[in-house]
């Protein structure tokens, strides 16, 4: 009995299909660090976000115009951050985001707000993915209650030298974000992964509403809803996991909770950090689709091969 065997050309024509979606899957990423002021705006923010972008590009698989970096004043040539050792005053430089097409504006609270709506029109339903970091400042109402926390935002004009708004309208409230970010998880993406690392970043949770049974969604945050956070030491564990490798969200949630320098596992109890939501791999999607390609492309081969002897 003679065998037939399919097509080759059906066969890559059949793979080129498969595969489409998945080779089109993107992750956007918004790295979000307000400071305030220059004064305020300590130079370990620009430490850590510059880091978190750094190892999104260059080893997460992330295409850097498709990594929003929101910080202080953005790529204005005015002097932004403050040293906490020397007390003295420096521009940051982003010139290392602008080289390679990437993104980078001030952190004003309507920069984050154009920003946000920005990345959700470029954003594919359900096939593309977000990260959200944060790491500055946070705020709580006078009288604190679940869910009344805030990012800060920028509040100076680089130009001018002065405060641009009032202290409430720098705020991002847990609320606004929540509201904000609504498009985009209506979306249904591949997965949401939300790391904040500000004073009172669990707060965010109750906005966010991600749970336990959540498994294309994920938070991971440095203090609890009433706590302050301390220097920079759950950014760093984070950054130090993804540094290490580690590609899920609950190795590397873990791992920054429990080499956080300031939480209860180090000895300190100054901070409370935690994590939730699904277990999913925070790295490049176009990757495996190339393999998995190959594989095909091999496949198709084999038969051609196999049909023509």
């Amino acid at each position: 009995m003679k065998l037939s065997y399919p097509s080759p050309s059906l066969i890559l024509i059949a793979l080129a299909c498969v595969t489409h979606q998945t080779l089109r899957a993107e992750n956007y990423a918004l790295l979000f660090s307000g400071g305030y002021d220059s004064y305020n705006n300590w130079d370990r923010y620009y430490a850590e976000t510059s880091r978190m972008w750094n190892l999104l590009t260059n080893y997460g698989g992330y295409a850097a115009d498709n990594v929003y970096v929101l910080f202080a004043d953005g790529d204005n040539p005015y002097q932004d951050q403050h040293s906490s050792e020397t007390e003295e005053y420096s521009d940051s430089d982003w010139s290392m985001v602008s080289d390679a097409g990437g993104v980078i504006r001030p952190a004003t609270r309507l920069d984050f707000i154009g920003t946000v709506q920005e990345i959700g029109d470029r954003m594919a339903s359900g096939e593309d993915s977000f990260y959200f970091w944060s790491f500055d400042h946070g705020a709580q109402d006078d009288d604190p209650a679940q869910g009344s926390g805030a990012l800060v935002a920028w509040n100076m004009d680089p130009v001018l030298g002065v405060y641009e708004t009032s202290w409430d309208d720098v705020l991002i409230k847990t609320s606004e974000i929540s509201a904000l970010l609504d498009p985009i998880t209506s979306m249904n993406p591949l997965w949401e992964a939300y790391v904040m690392t500000q004073c009172y970043a669990g707060d965010f949770l109750y906005g966010l509403g991600i749970t336990e049974t959540d498994t294309n969604r994920f938070f991971a945050y440095a203090a609890a809803w009433d706590e302050e956070s301390y220097d920079h030491a759950f950014a760093d564990a984070w950054a130090d996991g993804l540094e290490l490798g580690l590609t899920t969200t609950q190795a590397l949630g873990a791992y920054a909770v429990h080499n956080d320098i300031y939480g209860e596992y180090q000895g300190e109890y100054w901070e409370t950090p935690g994590y939730i939501g699904g277990n999913f791999v925070m790295s490049s999607i176009p990757e495996p689709s190339a393999i998995w390609f190959g594989a095909g492309a091999g496949l198709a081969l084999a038969f051609m091969r196999r049909k023509r002897s």
